[in-house]
């Protein structure tokens, strides 16, 4: 159990990659506070982990709003008393288009929760990483689409790409 004693944020957590990290982080001992924008599938892997003999939580939240990703990160705080570990993953594929088929809120919806999020994400959460001193981890998924793009997700790709920037 490498990382007993630990505490993980997992954003987009209620699928896919955002599903199978906190899953893996809590078999590997974190404890975990499971995140997504819908409390139903935040419940569903929060309550995997626990059947599976793990510890987390779940919380609501939609990470492209910043005072939500503060009261989660305070609710996480609040339960496990520390975060050691940070995976903003939360991102939607939305609606296929082209460049100029998509709407403006199409675009600003991804724009919000892939790149937005994922800053807000790390914006509400590493102060308390250095609060805590050295072993803190900020993990931000990203994606191909963040490297050459895929046609028909123009939206995705950049916001993908953002990711990719910020990473770097």
């Amino acid at each position: 159990m490498e990382l007993q004693g630990r505490t993980a944020l997992v954003t987009g957590a209620g699928s896919g990659i955002g599903k199978a990290t906190p899953l893996k982080l809590a078999a590997e001992g974190a404890r975990v506070a499971v995140l997504s924008r819908t409390g139903r599938e935040a419940k569903q892997t929060r309550d995997e982990i626990r059947s599976a003999g793990g510890e987390a939580i779940s919380l609501t939240a939609d990470t492209s709003d910043e005072g939500l990703m503060r009261d989660a990160i305070t609710t996480l705080l609040g339960k496990f008393g520390g975060i050691d570990i940070v995976v903003a993953n939360a991102c939607t594929l939305g609606e296929f288009g082209q460049t100029w088929t998509l709407s403006e809120q199409q675009w600003t919806d991804q724009i919000d929760i892939g790149l937005n999020g994922t800053w807000k994400t790390v914006r509400a959460a590493v102060p308390h990483l250095i609060e805590q001193g050295e072993g803190g981890a900020v993990i931000l998924i990203s994606s191909t689409c963040g490297l050459a793009g895929e046609l028909n997700v123009v939206h995705y790709d950049a916001a993908k790409h953002g990711v990719t920037g910020l990473m770097r």
